[in-house]
């Protein structure tokens, strides 16, 4: 028994606890309105719990840099993780880090930063202040501007910097990257997970030049995005060593069935050792030009293999997978996005598909998938005539509403997310369907009635799912494209969203006259609820030419 509690006499004050035992303690206390709310009433809590609540600081205040170097300001010597983030706006509207932001940096004590990341396009000059003043980063996420060739010639000043760095990724503007990518990759033997983004050019560059020794790289994650595979010699495998990668996403590469048969390949021949692969994710570019071979590729690569945890996978404007192809993976999935960008009116499964699917992957705790076509009419109807079945009618079900019951029945189900968007009628001259993929945003004046009307909708979705047994925590909306041409003018409604993308809460709440009504109930930041999840919020961009 601890010696706290041997006498039950003597209470114990929260101020007698080790500071561990506070900092566990708080730690529990996951909103941070109730954060604040108990940093105000108790000194004791308001001491330890800067270590738990500022670890990580997002900014996208520019002058916040004068309250946290106010002398009564604690939070600075506890940040490890910090993101810049743009505030929002139209795209392009600001990527130059603002003066008192590289203040900020300064102002943190030195080898205190174990992760940065910022979205303004850096100098050299100032990713090379950070680096020196912050010297054990180990995950960094960076735009690089060298603006002349002589920057390159000191690059190797940044590699000595990053030399704890086991992620990274960094996009380098105007310049040739894959003699920058080689020096770092080749100068940094601790890198695990890398992400590469380029139009083009052979990857293997990025690895090792012609005339460079060979090197196998030990890499748990590798994200490709952009490549060209047509005419690109399939060896690129060869430098991985497979047995370790965990981690796996190519994000818009062409051409890519040579890519996947040599990877088919290279796991074939691994000696007898089975991949260690346990997330792979896919976004097919809108242009391939043999789109049904590189899907049956895909597939084919999906049943040479089995254990995965994870997978996104998003077929642009082609015909969805075969959901047979995880066969391999049925015991193991955990999380599991299929849709595309189809315009007009995507494919879905059919009930029966998403039911047999749903009967084998039992360990499913997040599902995203296309929802079959609802109509709620015109947007000022607020979709109020939208109505699901109630259990136990012996109306014909729809097919929405047999993939839902399928989705209800299932035991570890959590999350689901709708990756299309029910058809209205927004009154704009144009085809609903095109809007519900979406690839058109809706107007200012719209954004009011989208907020009611996708609340409703949900609402609906939600109970009908409680009424058969679901156990369901969060539904969501939005597609796992985005067209990055698109600006959005406007912000967020009142809940925190921004149409298409929604996400709710089951509730039951109580009116004045007492009676109880179940309501779908807007969540802003999913990170408060659920800060281990996977698809909620997953995008990548959408590209619409080469």
């Amino acid at each position: 028994m601890l010696p706290i509690m041997e006498s039950p006499k003597v209470p114990c004050g929260f101020h007698s606890l080790s500071t561990e035992m506070k900092e566990n303690v708080f730690a529990f206390i996951r909103l941070p309105s109730d954060r604040r709310a108990v940093r105000l009433v108790n000194r004791d809590w308001r001491d330890v719990s800067d270590n738990v609540f500022w670890t990580e600081f997002r900014t996208t205040a520019v002058n916040a840099l004068d309250t946290l170097q106010h002398p009564s300001c604690s939070i600075l010597a506890s940040v490890r993780r910090l993101s810049i983030v743009e505030p929002e706006g139209p795209v392009g509207t600001t990527d130059v880090l603002p003066s008192n932001m590289v203040n900020l940096i300064a102002a943190l004590p030195k080898d205190q930063l174990e992760q940065f990341s910022c979205d303004y396009i850096l100098d050299y000059e100032t990713i090379k202040f950070i680096l020196q003043r912050q010297g054990k980063l180990r995950n960094v996420s960076v735009t690089i501007d060298f603006e002349d060739e002589s920057d390159l010639s000191s690059f190797d000043e940044i590699i000595d910097c990053l030399s704890n760095a086991e992620w990274l990724l960094l996009s380098i503007e105007d310049m040739e990257q894959s003699d920058i990518f080689r020096s770092l990759i080749r100068g940094l033997p601790a890198l695990k997970k890398i992400s590469i983004y380029k139009d083009g050019q052979d990857p293997i560059l990025y690895f090792q030049a012609p005339d460079d020794a060979p090197q196998i790289f030990n890499l748990t994650s590798l994200t490709l995005r952009g490549f060209d595979f047509l005419e690109t010699p399939t060896t690129f495998w060869g430098l991985i060593a497979l047995k370790n990668l965990t981690y796996l996403e190519f994000d818009n590469v062409k051409n890519g069935a040579p890519l996947y048969r040599d990877l088919i390949k290279s796991f074939s021949a691994s000696d007898g050792l089975a991949p260690s692969l346990m997330e792979m994710n896919i976004v097919l570019t809108c242009i391939e030009r043999q789109p049904e071979e590189i899907i049956q590729v895909i597939e084919e690569f999906f049943t040479s293999f089995s254990g995965l945890v994870g997978s996104v996978i998003e077929t642009s404007n082609y015909r969805l997978v075969d959901p047979s192809c995880f066969e391999h993976h049925y015991a193991s999935l955990r999380y599991l996005a299929i849709g595309t960008s189809w315009r007009g009116r995507p494919p879905y499964y059919s009930a029966a598909q998403v039911k047999a699917l749903l009967g084998v992957c039992t360990n499913l705790t997040e599902l995203a998938l296309s929802f079959p076509p609802v109509n709620l009419g015109h947007i000022r109807g607020l979709g109020l005539d939208f109505r699901l079945h109630t259990h136990g009618s012996h109306s014909h079900m729809s097919e929405l509403e047999a993939v839902l019951k399928s989705i209800a029945a299932h035991p570890r189900l959590r999350i689901l997310r709708s990756l299309t968007m029910p058809l209205v009628d927004y009154g704009l001259g144009r085809d609903p369907d095109l809007v519900s993929s979406p690839v058109q945003y809706i107007i200012e004046e719209l954004v009011g009635p989208a907020q009611v009307l996708m609340q409703n909708f949900a609402t609906e979705v939600m109970r009908f799912l409680k009424q058969h047994g679901s156990d369901i925590r969060a539904f969501c909306t939005g597609g796992l494209t985005r067209d990055y041409t698109l600006t959005r003018e406007y912000g967020q409604d009142s809940n925190g969203h921004c149409w298409p993308d929604y996400i709710y809460l089951p509730a039951r709440l109580v009116d004045a006259r007492g009676m109880e009504h179940f309501s779908a109930l807007p969540l802003a930041d999913p990170d408060l609820e659920f800060p281990d999840r996977r698809l909620v919020g997953w995008t990548r961009d959408f590209y619409d030419s080469d």
